[in-house]
């Protein structure tokens, strides 16, 4: 059986980036994930702070999991989307220099109708960053859920292209009622990246809930199951929303991650 690695998105600790990296690091993890917004954008980051960055992480003996580009609206809303095509494009750059070369992203949904206008634009416009990621050495993987990951993994396989593939978050396909087992297999040809985040979906005396690792309704040994029989050794990414306690909370997190993946034993 082939380790996974364990990374963490360094935003979930509120902590500033050199602390949060020497505390994933100290908690166990193999690697870091990073938001590029704020101090971290493209265009806010110098090439001495890139390099800073570089240094930092890699003297923290961790590797690169992933960059995640925020963005505004979809892909398939034609307003402002020059703006968010670029960023999309300066985000994958910073991610081959930085080192990871992934970027996830929230690409928007798929319209259903073959003719809509907005499914066309999608399919271009992913066409083209495809082929951007190609020629700069850079994949962008799209966060599965709005739609059925199957509906996705179709719609990339008519674009074509290497460098675009499929990121999953299985709290964010439990509370879109997907079913985990058939959205790994549907994706696995295109599986680049894999969160572990939990959640409980909404019912008659309570509202849909991201919760603990382990507290919520994934079956984790299933789905770490299905993992190994789809192939995938990637990275999986602890994140979480607002905590009261970050790093007791993560740390949780790290040792549940232990439990479900036992021959982890370090997650390094």
């Amino acid at each position: 059986m082939a380790r996974r690695r364990l990374a963490m998105q360094l935003e979930c600790l509120g902590l500033p980036f050199r602390a949060a990296a020497a505390a994933a690091a100290r908690l166990g993890c193999a690697g870091v994930l990073l938001r590029a917004e704020g101090a971290f954008a493209p265009r806010q980051l110098s090439q001495s702070g890139r390099r800073e960055v570089r240094h930092r992480v890699l003297s923290e003996n961790l590797d690169w999991a992933a960059l995640v580009c925020p963005l505004d609206q979809g892909l398939e809303v034609e307003s402002g989307l020059e703006e968010r095509l670029s960023l999309i494009r300066e985000v994958m750059q910073l991610a081959f220099e930085l080192g990871p070369r992934t970027v996830i992203i929230a690409a928007g949904q798929v319209p259903e109708a073959e003719d809509d206008p907005r499914r066309t634009l999608l399919a271009a416009v992913l066409a083209d960053l495809g082929r951007w990621g190609d020629r700069i050495g850079a994949r962008l993987l799209l966060e599965a859920g709005l739609e059925p990951p199957r509906v996705l993994n179709a719609f990339l396989d008519r674009i074509g292209g290497g460098s675009l593939g499929v990121s999953i978050d299985p709290a964010h396909l439990l509370l879109h009622r997907h079913d985990l087992t058939a959205a790994l297999h549907d994706v696995h040809g295109r599986l680049g990246h894999v969160y572990l985040r939990d959640a409980r979906p909404q019912r008659l005396d309570r509202l849909d809930a991201e919760v603990p690792l382990g507290a919520g309704e994934v079956n984790w040994l299933a789905f770490m199951g299905t993992l190994e029989e789809i192939g995938y050794h990637g990275w999986l990414t602890l994140k979480r929303g607002p905590m009261a306690n970050p790093m007791a909370e993560m740390a949780a997190a790290v040792q549940f991650y232990r439990q479900i993946q036992p021959d982890a034993g370090s997650p390094r």
